[in-house]
């Protein structure tokens, strides 16, 4: 079949255009992602360049959507991006397609611009289409810019804002206003992380493996707005795809290295080797590793200085054609994180000019994940059948200052281990047309089981400076407290916390998720296309919750109870239907409306006043977009608008009990709405230079959402309250100009910037909410750049700019303290994720 494709697409070449005016003329090209060989007789349609091939070269491969102004040559070059393969001119008889690695000269590779317009598909062609608002960072551009992590990724993101703290390995993101709020207790993410399609954050409110280093990857999706519909519970707010290199034909070497300021060092080294002929199998293995002293450093160090990390890691990735028509993949990664402490400090050193932890060294952590998949693609003349089996685990071992000062309260000792496997059979159909009905039907369908295991267990014991507290702060209550818990009335102060640790959570939650999904794609006329989809899904959550809290501690606190526990099982139903039309004015200006929906399970939550359980949430998403290009594709414009109604949204609110802050609980608010839109613009006005802005505008508020306090006192009512982590303003620009002259053989330099501003956001949920300085940060790139090496010299945060991400508590943690107790400077401040300082370094990769 793929050799038949090919020979249409020749013949049907070969009827229009001479091939050589058409691999010069610019002019709208709309291909969506498919197999290789077909995109490529859609290309030979559109163009009139004749391409030619052998079948073994084309077999089992797919290409990526590639929709703009550009000549057929460039979009050759983009159908053919991590394919391995290259093509050579034949003159007037069009191309010819070959095995090598080399791109294509002049060509860049990557449209920026496709990442802020209305493209993309889901993990697979599913409920795609052209409408919906996706950030794509391309190969290409990751290194280019020098993007090594998610996180920084989604900092050049419109309407999109990230925390890291206690983790490096996971980060909470904020998209359109709307995040999760990072209680271990909820049941889904609302913005899913996944790896070629398979979910790595089952459980919501952690963040961990939600900041993968960014290896030897492909493509990196940013899909803003609602995705049940497509992906399933964990993607009420968005979804992170990030899409790895498969092994390819070509033997190919490469290492990469950097060294920074901090100081900090990493690798990459990758190989890539047919290992048996005729595409019976072909492997790519990576392997990475760094090592990086942070920049903050510990108020008391008892070990390291500052707060360190370790990373290492490697992937495997097998692919086999042992038929034309069938490609079978196959992938196993491990990586190990290990870090020091939180990247936690305070106002008042971040306003000093130095980063302070409020913790002494605690001892290390670590962060182990292992991802495993397996995927099967049978290509028929009807549509592809995809099946898709996903294995992720992730464990983390923390130790956290819990009472968040300087002192030996209390110690949290925390142990968090998600396992999801999941496994998705679907039907990627290909257009076919129906005698009755104008134009071309496109019908897809999936179905997808998955099932999911997250373990909590935290101890906080309490340690010898809680004693300390109690005997200054309420010597006068030792006899009373004394009494309540059963102790002789001329009991000591240590005699209170003799009963063992202070608070003890244990969870476990286990979700089984079932789905069946599909969508169909009418196009009555070349102009014109309608989307039609859902997703009917079935949620079993079981949850068992054990909390013991120290006699003395509940009574302190006002706690209902010291003991408590629960052994609940919930089903939850949904469906989630989408639709959307696009319709194309002229070959250089569209316009889409999409409407779509999402849930998310509800589930049990446990706090230090008691167990209760929290409804699920569903989200309603009206969306509207445009895209448009000018001057032969010179100038690309796009942009979407969004009004999002979130009901009984899960919300964290931090209570204050018996006259001690910080408890956090889950709930629901009762609804909360996010207006906004997104800007992005594309220039090429010389050769060599592109310039490009990204901006964003949202403003997130709860409608409705009346809390009662544990403490029993007056309701509060939250209404036109912002949204945490929700900055109203978002705006990055970017730029890159390489000289057309080499300075020597081979070799041009470059130039590169990129500028990214935020404006200020309240960092919690409270009736006086800590509002976080606006911030911007400028990066600066300069290198030489050849065929098989790039040397770049970078300075991240060129102008040093010192500024909070996210407020992590208030004062001392919320423990109140005597006069007559010393706290040292800055520590009576709030604690906050503070972003890093200026970094400089070299980067230098070569390919063999």
């Amino acid at each position: 079949m793929a050799f038949r494709n090919i020979l249409r697409a020749v013949a049907v070449s070969a009827c229009l255009v001479p091939a050589a005016k058409a691999q010069e003329s610019a002019q709208s090209i709309d291909i969506p992602a498919q197999t290789l060989s077909a995109a490529l007789g859609e290309l030979a349609e559109e163009t009139g360049l004749q391409v030619s091939a052998e079948t073994a070269l084309v077999a089992g491969r797919r290409s990526p959507a590639v929709r703009g102004v550009m000549t057929p040559a460039e979009a050759l070059s983009r159908l053919l991006s991590g394919s391995g393969l290259s093509f050579e001119s034949l003159g007037s008889d069009g191309v010819v397609l070959v095995a090598a690695p080399a791109p294509v000269e002049g060509v860049e590779g990557e449209v920026v611009l496709d990442g802020i317009t209305v493209i993309g598909t889901g993990p697979s062609t599913l409920l795609g289409g052209e409408t919906e608002t996706v950030r794509s960072f391309g190969a290409d551009e990751i290194e280019r810019r020098n993007i090594n992590n998610t996180t920084e990724a989604l900092q050049f993101t419109p309407n999109v804002n990230v925390t890291t703290g206690v983790n490096p390995s996971g980060a909470f993101v904020s998209i359109r206003g709307l995040s999760d709020q990072g209680n271990a207790d909820s049941t889904g993410a609302s913005v899913g992380f996944f790896v070629n399609g398979g979910l790595v954050n089952a459980s919501g409110g952690t963040n961990l493996g939600t900041n993968p280093a960014l290896i030897d990857v492909e493509q990196l999706d940013v899909r803003l707005g609602p995705q049940t519909t497509a992906f399933g519970r964990s993607t009420t707010v968005g979804a992170v795809n990030v899409i790895t290199k498969r092994p390819t034909e070509t033997s190919e070497y490469s290492l990469e290295t950097e060294v920074g300021s901090f100081p900090d060092a990493r690798f990459t080294a990758v190989a890539n080797e047919p290992l048996l002929p005729d595409g019976l199998l072909s492997g790519r293995l990576v392997a990475f590793g760094g090592i990086s002293d942070g920049f903050v450093e510990f108020f008391e160090p008892t070990g390291p200085d500052q707060v360190g990390t370790r990373n290492a890691g490697f992937r495997l990735s097998l692919r086999s054609n042992p038929m034309p028509d069938l490609t079978l993949d196959g992938l196993f990664g491990y990586s190990r994180d290990a870090f020091d402490g939180a990247n936690l400090s305070t106002i008042a050193s971040l306003s000093d000019d130095d980063f302070i932890n409020f913790s002494s060294f605690l001892g290390e952590n670590s962060f182990t994940q292992i991802t495993s998949q397996i995927e099967a693609r049978y290509e028929t003349e009807v549509g592809d059948f995809v099946s898709q089996t996903h294995y992720n685990r992730s464990l983390l071992d923390n130790l956290e200052d819990a009472d968040l000062t300087p002192f030996d309260i209390s110690v949290a000792k925390i142990r968090l281990r998600n396992e999801t496997f999941s496994q998705d059979l679907r039907f990627d159909g290909e257009p076919f047309s129906i005698e009755e009905l104008p134009g071309t039907l496109d019908l897809n369908l999936g179905t997808n089981i998955s099932f999911s295991i997250a373990d909590t267990e935290d101890i906080t014991p309490l340690g010898d400076d809680a004693i300390i507290f109690a005997a200054l702060e309420t010597p006068a209550l030792i006899p009373l407290i004394a009494g309540v818990i059963g102790l002789p009335p001329d009991s000591e102060a240590t005699d209170l916390f003799s009963d063992g640790s202070g608070f003890n959570l244990f969870i476990d939650q286990r979700v089984l998720s079932i789905g069946l999904f599909g969508d169909a794609t009418w196009k009555p006329t070349e102009k014109l296309e309608f989307n039609a989809g859902g997703r009917f899904s079935f949620d079993r959550v079981s949850d068992r919750t054990e909390v013991f809290i120290t006699p003395v501690i509940a009574q302190l606190s006002g706690a209902f109870t010291s003991d408590q526990s629960v052994d609940e099982d919930i089903s939850f139903f949904s469906f989630t239907p989408r639709a959307s039309v696009k319709y194309d004015w002229t070959d250089t200006f569209s316009t889409y409306f999409a409407f779509s929906t999402g849930f998310r399970p509800g589930g049990v939550t446990s706090t230090i006043a008691g167990i209760t359980t929290f409804d699920e949430e569903r989200i309603t998403s009206f969306e509207g977009g445009f895209r448009a290009s000018f001057f032969d594709g010179r100038a690309q414009i796009s942009g979407s608008g969004f009004l999002i109604d979130y009901d009984d949204l899960q919300t964290v609110v931090t209570d204050t009990v018996g006259g001690v802050a910080g408890i956090s609980f889950l709930t629901n608010a009762g609804s909360a709405r996010s207006i906004g839109g997104e800007l992005g613009i594309l220039v090429e006005p010389i050769d060599g230079l592109s310039l490009q802005a990204q901006t964003g505008v949202t403003f997130a508020t709860f409608q409705d959402f009346t809390v009662i306090p544990l403490s029993e006192e007056d309701p509060i009512d939250f209404a036109g309250f912002p949204l945490p982590s929700a900055p109203k303003h978002t705006l990055t620009v970017a730029g890159e100009y390489e000289h057309p002259n080499e300075l020597i053989p081979g070799v041009r330099g470059f130039i590169g910037a990129d500028y990214n501003f935020r404006t200020s956001f309240v960092g919690s949920i409270s009736t006086d909410p800590e509002v976080l300085d606006g911030f911007d940060t400028f990066n600066l790139r300069l290198g030489l750049r050849g065929e098989r090496f790039t040397l770049t010299g970078f300075v991240e945060n060129l102008f040093d700019e010192r500024y909070a991400t996210d407020q992590f508590a208030s004062g001392l943690g919320g423990v109140t303290v005597p006069a007559s107790v010393a706290i040292p400077p800055g520590l009576e401040d709030d604690i906050i994720v503070a972003g890093p300082p200026r970094r400089f370094g070299i980067t230098a990769k070569i390919k063999f």
